[in-house]
């Protein structure tokens, strides 16, 4: 009877029995397979599982297949994809269990399917190699830049003191030292005058279809202080279409014109009128205008043009 008395199994022929006793651990052995944890008495057993056992072969074929090559239809990898790419590594790895990162373009110069040169890697990109023979390409996650926000007009009154020095190269040699004054609130002026420039507004409603606006018509009252001083307030306009305030910019050659003719007029040096441009365009709309609502603009308040 082909019996093993230790393990308690009948085997069907001698033959059996013996491969039996020399490839089972019950029976001692000085040869371990280390991922299986089996002793076998001699080598030529342990060569004999190693090739034979499930687990062997599938280790051996991945480090030994090469890949076939993609066919030339199929897209070049690229960061644009926004996604993961999985693709077949051709160094053998070992049977442990890894997983490392390493250098992307040398991860791909060694790959079968693709040329590294074909290949756009952008900064961060990282490869991970694992056990079964793959590498997988992670292209970093692209930063949501912050939206920059759009501030809500809320002035109804602009001043350019930042004009003052061209304004002052106008009335020279006429008028030596003008100063500006930078409270348009300073009731102490000793005379005033409206009228108007060039501009264009911004609308910064972002739900608001009405982008920008250009006016012909855009209100500024000036006044001379003591000593040839002055300030200019330039009064702002609503959108007509969500009537929220637009951001000012104005024609700064009319703005110069203005204020220079006004304070030559007020120090009584002979100077030409400036020549207004005839207004072209819609009518100037009083509803909407800061200064028509004080009562300061040309529009509201007939004021000759001397």
């Amino acid at each position: 009877m082909n019996h093993c008395v230790p393990c308690d199994r009948t085997f069907s022929s001698r033959q059996t029995l013996k491969q039996h006793l020399k490839t089972s651990q019950n029976h001692g052995g000085a040869f371990r397979c280390g991922p299986c944890k089996r002793l076998f008495s001699n080598e030529n057993a342990l060569k004999q599982h190693q090739r034979d056992s499930p687990s062997h072969q599938h280790a051996t074929q991945s480090s030994s297949s090469r890949v076939v090559p993609t066919p030339q239809h199929e897209p070049a990898l690229s960061p644009g994809q926004g996604q993961a790419v999985s693709v077949q590594h051709v160094i053998p790895r070992s049977d442990q269990t890894t997983s490392q990162n390493f250098n992307v373009e040398s991860a791909l110069a060694q790959l079968s399917l693709v040329d590294v040169n074909d290949v756009h890697v952008g900064a961060g990109t990282k490869a991970t190699a694992v056990s079964n023979g793959q590498v997988t390409l992670k292209w970093p996650k692209k930063s949501k830049k912050p939206v920059a926000r759009i501030e809500e007009e809320t002035r109804t009154v602009f001043m350019f003191p930042d004009l003052h020095q061209s304004v002052a190269e106008a009335v020279a040699p006429e008028i030596a030292s003008p100063w500006f004054n930078h409270d348009y609130e300073d009731e102490d002026f000793s005379t005033e005058y409206s009228t108007c420039i060039m501009g264009s507004f911004i609308c910064n409603n972002i739900s608001c279809k009405k982008r920008s606006w250009g006016s012909m018509v855009v209100a500024i009252v000036i006044r001379g202080y003591d000593r040839y001083g002055y300030t200019a307030m330039v009064f702002n306009q609503r959108c007509n279409s969500c009537r929220h305030l637009g951001t000012l910019k104005i024609n700064q050659q009319t703005y110069i014109e203005r204020v220079a003719y006004r304070l030559k007029k007020w120090a009584g040096v002979a100077v030409a009128r400036p020549h207004f441009r005839e207004k072209i365009g819609p009518p100037h709309e009083k509803e909407f205008c800061e200064g028509c609502k004080r009562g300061l603009c040309p529009q509201t308040v007939k004021v000759k043009h001397d």
